[in-house]
């Protein structure tokens, strides 16, 4: 195989070999890359040449570390391209022109021969090194501890990658010594994301609290339930949350319990009341995070948890309230609800701006006549009642966001809205008295 290269490479030069009359043979003295060739034919020759590149050959070797590993490479692996042909046709040809001359006295001439060893299949061997020893870089990770709020972000690590075109050129100049060695050259290779990337993402952009210490137990059950189906939520820069779709539906299947709800412009029960406080505590959070509200619903009756045109009604079938993530980076959400307060966190890239809330009463509006109603509990006795709904006034109002932003503050409104008002219901007693008469009055 070493002799068959030699062959072609020699070929490849382009060189002719001279026809030459007879058996003409090298003048004595002749050498060829050190080799003696005086007296011998082209073909002798080429031969002879040969022989010695196998030799040289034999001796040459490449040992290459990289990233920690070693690789060796030895003959048939190195092959050499010479210009030995060119070389014998012009050692002979000097032989050919003394003898015309009739210039018989022996002189000693070496012609040379130059020689390139370069490793065979180089860029497969290349592919195998840079493959072997690439270390792909690692981006650092943040992990949310929702429970207490707070973040851990693991470190980045920096990649490795051979210089490919350096380490071609050190292999193609050690190649010409007996016993090359090389050590490749690498390049670190960035992670994509750094740990400083990522803990830019934790501060807190907005907390936003209401209270619900006086619910009765299946209103806070709910309201629990639901701030847990949020609390965690990381959304992405563009991505756009529906509180429907995480939150789900408000059945007893998914653990939901009856409590009050606003139905028709009544306080009446329902699966899943107290949700609307969810979804409005987080109504407000969003906004004072900046992040852009792009879906939200009135109630038809004021609410006590938070001040008018800052709520956000939400339903199962048709009322959602949707935000999108516009701050060019992941956010992180929060929500607690210990039984007493219920509170909504917003985490990401610091802010530059600072948002306040305004609620504006434009109008008051009067709560209808009372309305008196039989007891149909059969408890109430003649000449008793019960308030079973108090009046409400309505009110129409409207919402602001108070923007600062390089010490400036410009007033943006929101909303506006119509809460209707609610009359007085009493319950009057038609038992007849038996005994003593006791005070159902609520």
């Amino acid at each position: 195989m070493i002799f068959a290269a030699s062959l072609v490479l020699w070929a490849s030069v382009g060189v002719a070999t001279p026809v030459l009359a007879g058996e003409q043979r090298f003048f004595h003295g002749v050498k060829v890359d050190g080799v003696d060739v005086s007296g011998m034919t082209m073909a002798e020759a080429e031969v002879a040449l040969q022989k010695e590149m196998a030799t040289r050959l034999s001796t040459r070797s490449l040992t290459v570390y990289a990233g920690g590993r070693r690789y060796d490479f030895y003959a048939p692996e190195i092959g050499c391209k010479t210009d030995g042909l060119e070389v014998l046709a012009r050692a002979i040809r000097y032989g050919k022109k003394r003898a015309e001359r009739r210039i018989l006295k022996k002189e000693g001439k070496d012609f040379a021969v130059k020689h390139t060893f370069y490793l065979l299949g180089e860029d497969a061997v290349l592919d195998g090194i840079s493959k072997d020893t690439r270390v792909q870089p690692t981006s650092a990770e943040l992990t949310f501890y929702e429970k207490s709020g707070t973040f851990v972000v693991s470190p980045e690590k920096t990649g490795r990658e051979v210089r490919r075109a350096e380490l071609s050129l050190l292999i193609a100049r050690a190649l010409q010594e007996e016993n090359a060695v090389v050590t490749a050259p690498y390049d670190d290779v960035a992670p994509r994301v750094t740990k400083g990337d990522l803990q830019a993402f934790t501060t807190l952009r907005a907390r936003f609290s209401t209270g619900y210490a006086s619910s009765q137990e299946g209103r806070k059950h709910n309201v629990a339930l639901a701030a847990r189906s949020i609390s965690g939520l990381k959304l992405e820069n563009g991505q756009v949350f529906s509180f429907n779709s995480v939150v789900g539906a408000r059945t007893e299947k998914n653990g939901y319990r009856a409590a009050k709800i606003i139905e028709g412009g009544k306080f009446v029960d329902g699966v899943g009341g107290g949700v609307c406080q969810v979804s409005t505590t987080l109504y407000n959070a969003a906004l004072l995070a900046g992040l852009t509200v792009t879906e939200q619903h009135p109630h038809s009756l004021a609410v006590g948890y938070v001040e008018p045109s800052f709520d956000a009604m939400v339903n199962s079938g048709s009322s959602d309230l949707k935000f999108v993530n516009e701050t060019g980076g992941p956010v992180f959400l929060r929500m607690t609800a210990d039984g007493n307060t219920l509170t909504a966190e917003v985490y990401g890239v610091r802010r530059d701006v600072e948002y306040e809330r305004k609620s504006v009463t434009v109008q008051r509006i009067d709560p209808p006549p009372r309305v008196e109603v039989e007891d149909d509990t059969g408890d109430l006795e003649e000449g008793r009642f019960k308030v079973l709904q108090y009046a409400k006034s309505g009110l129409i109002s409207e919402g602001y966001l108070l923007i600062t932003e390089n010490g400036i503050t410009r007033q943006v409104r929101l909303r506006k809205d119509k809460y209707a008002p609610s009359g007085e219901i009493v319950a009057i007693g038609k038992k007849k008295a038996q005994g003593e008469l006791q005070d159902l009055t609520a």
